[in-house]
């Protein structure tokens, strides 16, 4: 069965299989040569730069991540493994089947293939999968892990999947109790139990308002002000999570701490409204953060909104990034007393999730400010705990 792609590429999939490395492998050729014998006289090319393991326990993702690898594949080769993994289902059963990703390179002179091996395991044959997926990797090529779920991250086949891997990746946003599970991650990221590279692209998403931050400061005008922030407001869109703080705002915030030498002096405080208040300290001076949730209907912007820092004494002034919405256009504000407002618009796109997990394998390798912002993070959320 071949199915259209909307970036103009196509997906032939196999029908399902008994879960046999080898004759997967088979059925992966095959289709590869049946693909060129239609292609008629575009060459096609078998190609591959890494391998992509992707784990989830969640059945309804699987076309979610067929629509991610199909944009992914445009700039990145690679054999992708997905896992759907259903330990708690009645029954006891595992079958897999074969995806070739297509693409057209040169204007259709030639075209791109690409691979993908679904393999759906429910009830007591989810023990059995490691002897299913392992052999499926291609031991020429890096490994990307890809974690679609919450911590604890843990088991034996998670600890075979990281064992064979070079690099893990997850998203902190689909984690249900952020200051616990960031708490998790952290531990892994720095007691490196299985040495490898860990990539968050939440971490990723603020990219954009790290960049405006410092841009504040890139000059000598209002570099000391730096020293003398007493007030902090983080705003975010959040609705999944209840009254919990949204691990992209813990993030954030860690990143500020982290940078600036600030350390918690008291556990968050939760109030009414979604507000969580945080003491901080740098030095004698004290740092009062204000985390507010805001709440959104449908399937609008999760995320960071705005971002206010306040500082106060001879240096005083106030400092604001707010993300505009639809528009994708973010606004920076910088107000003292006595002079004009400063004021600019700039374009703030939301990447897609394709394009943030594209940039991990652009990029490989341990991230040591992502390091130190989740170190910090975690040490103010969990504070007293």
């Amino acid at each position: 069965m071949t199915n259209a792609t909307p970036n103009g590429g196509t997906i032939t999939a196999s029908e399902p299989l008994a879960v046999d490395p080898e004759k997967v492998l088979q059925t992966l050729t095959k289709a590869w040569q049946q693909r060129a014998t239609v292609g008629g006289g575009d060459a096609i090319v078998r190609a591959a730069t890494l391998n992509l393991l992707i784990f989830s326990q969640d059945p309804n993702v699987s076309q979610l991540i067929d629509d991610v690898l199909s944009e992914i594949v445009e700039k990145h080769p690679l054999r992708a493994i997905t896992v759907i993994a259903q330990p708690k289902a009645p029954e006891s059963a595992m079958r897999a089947w074969t995806q070739v990703h297509t693409t057209a390179l040169n204007g259709g002179v030639r075209q791109l293939c690409c691979e993908q091996v679904t393999i759906d395991a429910r009830g007591d044959a989810v023990d059995g999968l490691e002897g299913a997926v392992l052999p499926l990797i291609d031991p020429e090529l890096p490994v990307y892990l890809w974690w679609r779920g919450d911590p604890p991250f843990e088991g034996s086949f998670f600890e075979r999947l990281v064992g064979s891997s070079d690099y893990m990746i997850f998203d902190s946003a689909d984690f249900r109790e952020p200051d616990e599970d960031l708490a998790w991650v952290g531990h892994l990221v720095k007691d490196q139990p299985f040495d490898i590279a860990y990539s968050d692209v939440n971490w990723a998403r603020l990219t954009p308002w790290q960049a405006l931050t410092a841009q504040f400061f890139d000059g000598l005008e209002f570099r000391p002000c730096l020293d003398a922030i007493s007030d902090v407001r983080i705003e975010y869109v959040d609705d999944n999570f209840g009254s919990r703080v949204s691990a992209q705002a813990w993030l954030l915030l860690g990143w500020l701490a982290s940078r600036l030498g600030w350390r918690p002096v008291s556990a968050p405080a939760s109030g009414e409204d979604g507000v969580v208040t945080v003491r901080l300290q740098r030095g004698e001076n004290p740092i009062t953060v204000t985390l507010q949730r805001e709440s959104v209907e449908g399937d609008a912007f999760h995320g960071v909104i705005a971002l206010q820092m306040v500082s106060t004494g001879q240096t005083s002034a106030n400092f604001r990034v707010e993300y505009l919405g639809d528009s994708q256009c973010a606004r920076t504000i910088v107000r003292q007393e006595g002079a004009p407002s400063i004021e600019r618009v700039v374009n703030m796109d939301e990447p897609s999730e394709a394009f943030l997990i594209g940039r991990e394998f652009e990029s490989p390798g341990r991230d040591a400010l992502y390091a130190d912002a989740l170190r910090a993070a975690v040490a103010i959320s969990m504070f007293g705990q």
